[in-house]
């Protein structure tokens, strides 16, 4: 019998779209059309703009104020983008990439032709389909109020961002370099502070940098190789999404290095010859700390998301990974429609975690990346795989406000990105968008409730904290149709 725990989210009091839309029946006629989400902002709230607008600015002001000291924790890991320092970067410079052509222009031109962001048909510009005044309204209400705060012409705000990035990036560096025993993924380890410090230096204008990082990440390559582990918190796939993070940011195709492909390669190999050992129904399986899990953080759609990003692992296993899609649909659901953390719980009938490290958050992801990605899907069988995401995005919808504060990793936060993803993945569907507006909503409410906010075991964090929390309202309202899981997707 499956039981599902209470305790762990506030119940979503949130209209559903069905409710929402009778109350504004224009929305359903706006949403076929380039005006649906500025129907959707007017409809939603008068103040979200600006409220959203002010949180991001006043969480960046913080920031800067605290560097470096309340922010650099005394601890083994404070550099990490998970719980320390590391993560704060990436929020600063998300905002750059979302921004650069307001900044740039106001900074100057030429460096603009450098820095624009990875555009394809996917994901097109930073284009939100507001009308000018919202767009207008949205940009220059965080400018406004990051130059009055900090005394400094707006022309100086992109560069300010940019200096604070490499200040503390230079800090997870130093942090990580100085340990005896390293880590060599994206979100724990060195491999995050190289990539992001190859970012830094891409939105500087500077190639020979942005190359110099590249190769440092690159040198880390037989160590990784040595590492037991294939997930993406400890292992091997967490080393390949440091290359993501770098072509997410900078368009330069690493997904196709030699690198990437032969950890991928040795990844795959581990999971078919674990899957044999333990006599698996999987065509792969992989374990960590002798353990089998099923999410984001340790388990088999993390590692799966990451294999899809890699073009020729597509191209060479695209049977492999449909099936393990398919079986991960019909081995690993629980009879609510959310997703089992392993099968210890899979077989009590566990029913407690809906985050991205554990439940169906991950699940989304995993299924909209093999819609897209997987090669000549038949209708039928494409539309079956957007039916599991949507399956999975309305678990996260009834209980994904969750108690644990605001961050990624079993936050408000992440789970608030699915929906982004969603509506990125499936023709930008107003749907989505409400529901990620309701969930941003919400870290707005009840940001004065201290409680809340320090409820993680790191609240300053990206995976466990505020940051985590700012990145949703940054991208919700800023720039959804380019927004990405950070660090993941």
């Amino acid at each position: 019998m499956s039981t599902i725990g209470t305790t762990r989210f506030f119940e979503n009091q949130y209209p559903s779209w069905e409710e929402f839309t009778k109350l504004h029946p224009a929305l359903l006629k706006a949403e076929d059309n380039t005006d649906g989400v500025t129907e959707l902002l007017k409809e939603f709230s008068s103040q979200f703009v600006d409220s959203c607008s002010e949180y991001v600015a006043s969480l960046v002001l913080e920031l800067f104020k605290e560097f470096p000291q309340k922010n650099l924790r005394n601890t083994e890991y404070s550099g990490s983008i998970y719980v320390g320092i590391g993560g704060i970067p990436v929020f600063l410079l998300r905002i750059i990439q979302i921004f650069d052509t307001e900044l740039s222009t106001a900074s100057n031109k030429e460096n603009k032709e450098k820095i624009d962001v990875e555009t394809d048909e996917k994901n097109p510009k930073n284009e939100v389909n507001y009308t000018n005044d919202i767009k207008d309204r949205i940009e220059k209400k965080l400018l406004a109020i990051l130059t009055s705060k900090l005394h400094i012409e707006s022309a100086k705000v992109r560069d300010h961002l940019l200096q604070n990035a490499l200040d503390y990036n230079a800090a997870a560096l130093a942090e990580f370099e100085s340990r005896h025993r390293k880590r060599y993924t994206m979100i724990e380890g060195i491999s995050g502070a190289y990539a992001v410090r190859a970012v830094c230096y891409h939105y500087q204008g500077n190639k020979e940098k942005v190359e110099s990082y590249i190769s440092k990440l690159k040198s880390l390559f037989e160590e990784v190789m040595t590492l037991l582990d294939c997930e993406l918190l400890y292992g091997r796939m967490g080393y390949v999404s440091a290359f993501l993070f770098i072509q997410n940011h900078t368009g330069l195709p690493l997904m196709n290095s030699n690198e990437v492909i032969r950890v991928t390669e040795s990844v795959i190999e581990t999971g078919k010859n674990y899957s044999k050992s333990v006599q698996s129904r999987f065509v792969w399986m992989w374990s960590w700390h002798d353990n089998l899990y099923f999410g984001g953080a340790h388990g088999v759609s993390g590692i799966l998301y990451t294999m899809l990003n890699v073009p020729k692992i597509v191209e060479k296993y695209h049977k492999e990974l449909l099936s393990m899609v398919e079986q991960c649909k019909h081995q690993m659901q629980l009879k609510s429609g959310n997703y089992a953390s392993s099968p210890r719980s899979l077989n009590k009938g566990k029913d407690t975690l809906v985050h991205w490290c554990h439940g169906a958050p991950s699940f989304v992801l995993l299924f909209c990346k093999a819609y897209h990605a997987l090669p000549s899907l038949n209708e039928k069988v494409a539309s079956t795989i957007r039916g599991y995401a949507e399956e999975c995005s309305e678990v996260v919808w009834k209980r994904g406000i969750l108690h644990k504060g605001p961050g990624l990793c079993h936050g408000v936060g992440g789970n608030g990105f699915t929906f982004l993803t969603m509506y990125r993945s499936f023709n930008f569907r107003l749907r989505y968008l409400y529901q990620a507006f309701c969930f941003t909503s919400f870290l707005l409410n009840i940001s004065k409730l201290k409680d809340f906010y320090a409820t993680p075991d790191h609240p300053s964090s990206l995976f466990e904290g505020r940051i985590g929390g700012g990145m949703l309202v940054l991208d919700t309202i800023f720039s959804p149709r380019s927004s990405k899981f950070p660090c993941v997707e």
